[in-house]
């Protein structure tokens, strides 16, 4: 296999693929539509970052990249605004990013087109309202789960106080136990709502009925995903790493440097930026493979367009 067309091929129905096949599909499109994938991916998540990794230096360090006065100390200002903005990149900046890449891996396996930059942001803006808000309403969910479940690991808690006449062990256990258990759930349920943005971007449906279908189609492809996921995750990990390195070295550089050649901790921060960026595409574009794998094998949504491409073949 060459090519995506290969896998997903031209003109045919998305079938039922193999672990690896899907994995190797994100990577081989993310090589052959990495321009407009950029062209979004540094649209939306470059210049936040720019600004909120520049005010982090700006508050951490003892010198102004912007200004040639050194005021010295802490600028809490600073710092809090890169934080404002660092929320706003992961509830925001970044859905948009993986709205326009799902609308460009959909037309590419589904359809077999290439969508330019125009398209793509058109795309994104009929349905940035509708993904921001299921995302959110994702994120209300998951958060309702840790909710619930601190309020019953809160009850053997008092039992453990009340029996142990102390508070230290108990809040150990159950603190561990809470953890534990919120994170398996919350993982589960994630890996359960993963397909709900490709269905909102290419079905344009409502957000309970996009997060009640992403349920209905990840039902027994669990262990699939989360394999997937768990691979793409450990290579966004380690440009994670690289990136983290980079900032160490732009801070160092900020707060030990001569105010002249502050610069430079600029430039390293934008090297570092890139290679944060880099990798993300690559869950929204795996998300949008399992969409139509999943559809295919619960819907049987292959075997229909081979039927409907029969009918008119003979009519």
């Amino acid at each position: 296999m060459n090519e995506v067309n290969h896998l997903f091929d031209q003109g045919e129905a998305v079938r039922p693929q193999r672990f690896y096949d899907l994995l190797d599909g994100v990577f081989r499109l993310y090589r052959q539509r990495w321009k407009t994938t950029w062209m979004i991916l540094f649209l939306c998540l470059g210049p936040p970052y720019l600004v909120a990794e520049v005010a982090l230096l700006r508050g951490g360090g003892n010198s102004d990249p912007f200004s040639p006065l050194n005021e010295g100390g802490q600028d809490w200002a600073f710092l809090i605004l890169s934080i404002v903005i660092y929320l706003l990149i992961w509830m925001i900046f970044v859905p948009l990013m993986q709205a326009g890449v799902t609308a460009i891996t959909a037309s590419r396996i589904q359809r077999n087109e290439d969508l330019s930059f125009k398209e793509v942001l058109r795309k994104t803006g009929r349905v940035c309202i509708p993904v921001l808000f299921t995302l959110l309403l994702m994120g209300l969910l998951i958060t309702l789960l840790w909710v619930i479940l601190g309020i019953l690991w809160a009850i053997p808690f008092g039992l453990l106080v009340f029996a142990l006449n102390g508070w230290q062990i108990p809040l150990i256990i159950m603190g561990f136990l809470f953890f534990l258990s919120a994170t398996i759930i919350t993982i589960w349920v994630s890996i359960r709502l993963i397909l709900t943005l490709p269905i909102v971007v290419e079905e344009e449906t409502g957000y309970l009925a996009a997060i009640k279908r992403s349920w209905r189609l990840t039902k027994g492809s669990f262990w699939k995903i989360f394999g997937a996921s768990l691979i793409v995750g450990i290579v966004v990990g380690f440009f994670s790493m690289v990136s983290g390195l980079l900032s160490g070295v732009a801070s160092g550089l900020y707060t030990t440097m001569d105010s002249g050649f502050v610069w430079i901790s600029v430039l390293i921060t934008i090297l570092n930026i890139f290679f944060l960026c880099l990798p993300l595409p690559l869950q929204p574009i795996l998300n949008t493979f399992f969409y139509y794998d999943c559809q295919s094998r619960r819907e049987g949504t292959d075997l229909e367009r081979d039927l409907v491409a029969i009918g008119e073949i003979q009519a």
